[in-house]
């Protein structure tokens, strides 16, 4: 049985003014094995609680942890009073997204989540430790963003998101590189959530995720499941000292998150050790070499 608990982390990458908190859960995971002549090593990655979405390469998109802004009481987390938690409720903004005002007013938050189920008794701040929403509401007319800077490796990707709102609100979604911005058109938002995508490419290091809101006084967007798939990575053969170069990696034919995040990861440490990326069968460039198998593509034998 999963149980959520409430951790506090330090990061000196937040804002000085930011607490971080997020759900830690215990739960049975299958450990993954990487198999590479002769190599085997254990893999155990953080798997998302919110179903399918994939947390890598953007963080928090489920909007399942939160900072608080200002200094809260260093108990305020321990108490689940019901008092306490109305009081910080309005300070509390979703962790690794940093809100952005860039015409008019508006206030940040994150929404609740909804009760669990069964009804038990249960932390107060459950509600804001769940996957939920990330709001902006406009309090004067203009347009606001939530921005999250994340490291990519060079390729195409897909940035997707859902939002909902008030009548006559627009979101938006945007991506800025050192070589250029780019952004899908606004749509219109209503109270039903509607689906977002915007196809991009990254020239490689540090990019600017956005998702924005424009809006007259009084009128409220929210946005869940913001995710960045990974389309396909500019790849190359990675150089061994024997001669033989890695080839590439190969996942299984409908691999799980934990194989998928082990992938992504394998590719990104290579990455910064040689400067080069393995491609993954099936989706990057591959060349002639040696692979290596993960999770259920490996199989019981040393390959």
């Amino acid at each position: 049985m999963n149980r959520p608990l409430l951790v506090e982390t330090k990061d000196h990458a937040f804002p000085n003014d930011f607490k971080r908190y997020e759900s830690v859960h215990i739960m049975r995971t299958p450990t993954l094995c990487i198999l590479l002549h002769g190599f085997v090593l254990a893999v155990q990655p953080l798997i998302s609680s919110a179903g399918d979405l994939k947390e890598w390469p953007l963080r928090n998109g489920d909007f399942s942890t939160f900072w608080v802004t200002g200094t809260p009481d260093e108990r305020f987390l321990e108490t689940g009073d019901a008092v306490t938690y109305e009081k910080y409720l309005a300070r509390c903004r979703p962790a690794d997204w940093l809100p952005e005002t860039i015409s008019g007013a508006h206030r940040f938050g994150k929404a609740e989540a909804e009760r669990p189920q069964p009804d038990l008794p249960y932390h107060v701040f459950a509600l804001l430790n769940r996957p939920s929403a990330a709001v902006i509401e406009t309090r004067e007319p203009g347009r606001a963003a939530y921005v999250q800077h994340v490291d990519l490796m060079r390729g195409n990707y897909r940035l997707s998101v859902e939002a909902t709102g008030t009548t006559g609100a627009k979101a938006q979604i945007g991506f800025v590189t050192p070589n250029g911005d780019g952004s899908c058109e606004p749509i219109p938002v209503d109270p039903s959530w509607t689906s977002m995508h915007l196809d991009v490419t990254a020239p490689g290091g540090t990019v600017e995720i956005k998702i924005y809101a424009d809006a007259s006084a009084g009128h409220t967007v929210r946005f869940r499941n913001a995710q960045l798939d990974i389309q396909s990575l500019a790849s190359s053969t990675v150089p061994f000292e024997d001669g033989q170069p890695l080839a590439g990696i190969i996942l299984p034919e409908e691999p799980t998150l934990a194989e998928g995040f082990a992938g992504y990861e394998l590719q990104r440490y290579i990455f910064h050790m040689t400067g080069t990326v393995p491609g993954m069968q099936g989706r990057d460039a591959t060349f002639e070499g040696r692979w290596i198998r993960l999770g259920r593509a490996a199989g019981t034998a040393i390959r």
